[in-house]
C-alpha cells in the first residue's frame, strides 16, 4: 500500500503546478500522475517519465444515464461514441496505478482532467480502493470530486482482466 494520497485536480492546476516545478507533493518519496485530457486538447508538457501515463477521452458517462431513449448530457451523439473511455485506456491507467502501488515508500497519485471533478475524481477513487484509503478521507482531501461511473467501471474491469502492462489500442477503438 505505497500509495498513501491520491489527488485530483483540474487541467489549469496541473498546468500551473508544472510551471512551477511543483509537480510533486512534499512528504512524499515519488508522485506519479494520470494525465487525462480531453480530445482535441494538447498534451500538459510533461517530461518523458514513467511516473506519468497520458489518455486522451471525453467525460461521457453513460453508465450515470437512467433513461437512454432521451438525449442526454452524459451519451455522446453520434459520431463522437469513440470518445467514451476505451478499454485500452483503462488498462493503461489501472497498469499505471499497480506500477505505483508497487514502489516502496510513500507514493502520491495525481489524476487531472479538465475540471478535476469527473474524470479524474474516478481516478482517483480507484487508486484509493486499492491502496485501502477511505472513501472520506478521499472526499476530504478532494471535495469537489464527483466520479464519473463509466470510467470507474472501466478501471475496476481493466483490474479483472490483469492489467498490469498497457495494452494496446485495437483497430477502430
Amino acid at each position: 500500500m505505497p500509495i498513501v494520497t491520491v489527488r485530483a485536480m483540474s487541467r489549469q492546476e496541473a498546468r500551473e503546478r508544472l510551471e512551477a516545478g511543483a509537480i510533486h507533493l512534499a512528504g512524499h518519496d515519488e508522485t506519479w500522475v494520470v494525465s487525462i485530457r480531453s480530445p482535441g486538447a494538447d498534451p500538459l508538457p510533461f517530461a518523458p517519465s514513467p511516473l506519468v501515463v497520458e489518455v486522451q477521452f471525453g467525460d461521457w458517462d453513460p453508465d450515470q444515464d437512467d433513461d437512454p431513449d432521451r438525449s442526454s448530457p452524459f451519451r455522446p451523439p453520434r459520431g463522437r461514441r469513440h470518445e467514451i473511455v476505451q478499454a485500452w485506456q483503462a488498462d493503461a491507467i489501472a497498469a499505471h496505478i499497480a506500477l505505483a502501488r508497487a514502489r516502496p515508500g510513500r507514493v502520491a497519485l495525481l489524476a487531472h482532467c479538465d475540471a478535476g471533478v469527473c474524470r479524474s475524481g474516478a481516478v482517483v477513487h480507484f487508486a484509493a480502493a486499492l491502496a485501502g484509503i477511505p472513501p472520506d478521507q478521499v472526499m476530504r482531501d478532494n471535495p469537489l470530486i464527483d466520479p464519473n461511473r463509466t470510467v470507474y467501471r472501466m478501471l475496476a474491469e481493466a483490474r479483472r482482466r490483469g492489467a498490469s502492462e498497457p495494452s494496446e489500442p485495437s483497430r477502430g477503438g
